[in-house]
């Protein structure tokens, strides 16, 4: 099991115009994920949050986790994120991913 794509983007918060940008990752997962309890995120251990899920469709959930400054400015410095997902209320699952180059790649995006 893994996320299948995780990307760091700008994007604009919908509907709304000339809504300022933030930053946010949406990683892809696998269906059969408990939905209600979201998108667990722990960065080096530390207990960092969760964020709901957006959509699922044929590929996949997809849940949408926006970077605040505290977040990112933790993502640079950790060595290893780890999302947790559900299969039951008691049963999580942690994906564990390397946070080497983050703050390289979020520099360079556009």
């Amino acid at each position: 099991m893994g996320l299948g794509r995780l990307a760091a983007a700008r994007r604009r918060v919908p509907r709304k115009r000339n809504a300022p940008w933030y930053r946010a990752t949406q990683p892809r997962l696998p269906l059969g994920v408990l939905l209600p309890t979201g998108l667990g995120l722990k960065i080096d251990g530390q207990d960092v949050g969760n964020a709901p899920f957006l959509k699922c469709g044929k590929r996949g959930c997809v849940a949408e986790v926006v970077l605040q400054d505290e977040v990112i400015n933790k993502m640079k410095a950790g060595g290893t994120a780890m999302f947790i997902i559900f299969d039951t209320p008691e049963a999580g699952i942690g994906i564990p991913v390397s946070l080497q180059g983050f703050g390289d790649a979020l520099a360079n995006l556009k």
